[in-house]
Order: structure tokens, then sequence, then C-alpha cells
């Protein structure tokens, strides 16, 4: 594995109009990875964010009775000012894009399906 190669992988989302930060994210809320150009205080600190977000999620279905398989694929969150936090959800990691202004949100989340699709191969997964 290759941080240049999912650096790289991740960075494909940026030319997507809207879209301003790429994260890759362990379920713990580790920083694996960032797309270039990013800086790392404010991504580790977003890293966090998205996997307690991820967990509260999980473990609010599990109190309101939902099966432990029912787990959270993808989340989307909506701000003022129109800024997105979109976040798919593997077994390994978090894919999260953060997006500013007006953008195509179906185009995101087709791009960051065909991410996951080419990092999950970069991991050994």
């Amino acid at each position: 594995m290759s941080i240049d190669s999912i650096t790289a992988t991740l960075d494909r989302l940026k030319k997507v109009d809207g879209v301003i930060t790429i994260l890759m994210v362990d379920r713990d809320g580790l920083l694996i990875a960032k797309g270039s150009g990013q800086e790392t205080s404010s991504t580790e600190h977003l890293a966090s964010l998205f996997a307690r977000a991820i967990h509260s999620f999980e473990r609010s279905g599990q109190q309101s009775g939902r099966q432990n398989d029912d787990v959270i694929e993808q989340l989307i969150i909506e701000r003022t000012g129109e800024e997105r936090m979109m976040m798919f959800v593997t077994e390994a990691f978090i894919l999260a894009v953060v997006t500013a202004g007006p953008c195509n949100v179906g185009l995101i989340r087709m791009e960051m399906r065909d991410t996951i699709g080419l990092l999950t191969p970069l991991l050994g997964l």
C-alpha cells in the first residue's frame, strides 16, 4: 500500500465542483489519508468528528431495537450555507467529503462509490 497512490485516488474527487475536503478515516476516528494540499490539524479534527457521528448513529439504531447487522452505509449532513458532510462507511474505513456551495450531490455520491472501489484493492481488502 502506497500513501501516494491513496492520495492520488482521493484527489480524483477534487475534480467534482464543490468538493473542498476529502478524508479517509478509520472507524476509531484516526486519519488514514487526506487529499493533497489539505491542512493536517483541521483534517484530524474532522476525522474524529466523522467517526463519532457514524458511531452515534449506529448506537442509536441499536438502542431503538434494530438488528446489529443494520449499520450505517452512508450519512449526509447538510448545514446552513450549503455546506455538506458526506460519508460512506465500509468495514475498514470511512470515506468523507466536505462540500461548499451548490454541488451535484448525486454525482459526488457516484464518484465516492467509485473511489471506494479503487481504494479497496490498494488496501488489500
